[in-house]
């Protein structure tokens, strides 16, 4: 388990390195809790 982990987090980390920048900013911003995300909203929908 803690190697699949580990492997998710690097392919992860992979694919935030050549994201555009105003989506790396605003994971960041959801990360820091600047964003709240509604899961029960987007389930309604």
């Amino acid at each position: 388990m803690k190697e699949d982990l580990q492997a998710t987090i690097k392919k992860v980390g992979a694919k935030y390195k050549n994201a555009p920048m105003s989506l790396r900013i605003k994971i960041g911003k959801i990360l820091e809790g600047k964003i709240k995300l509604s899961l029960l909203e987007e389930e309604k929908q």
